[in-house]
């Protein structure tokens, strides 16, 4: 699944990290906003190995992946998060 699809804890973690960066990158602007929510939606597709103890693995699909995968099932889910944290998250 690898080639067709992106883990999905490395998707958030990878909008973390662009999210810390844009924060940043705006410390020294005039003009910044407050992050409230975000909200992400995205196509995953779940799989589940075959080992003692396995647990299920969810896939981010790719433009590529999704066509690549119209044989599985794939799900949309949506993610509302609100940044956990006492600073104050003007970017």
């Amino acid at each position: 699944m690898g080639e067709d699809g992106i883990d999905l804890e490395a998707v958030l973690d990878q909008l973390r990290v662009e999210l810390s960066a844009m924060r940043t990158k705006a410390s020294a602007e005039d003009l910044r906003f407050t992050l409230e929510t975000v909200d992400v939606e995205l196509k995953v597709a779940v799989t589940r190995e075959r080992t003692v103890g396995a647990k299920a693995k969810f896939w981010v699909l790719d433009a590529n992946g999704a066509s690549k995968q119209a044989h599985q099932s794939s799900h949309t889910i949506r993610l509302s998060m609100r940044p956990a944290s006492d600073v104050n998250l003007d970017g």
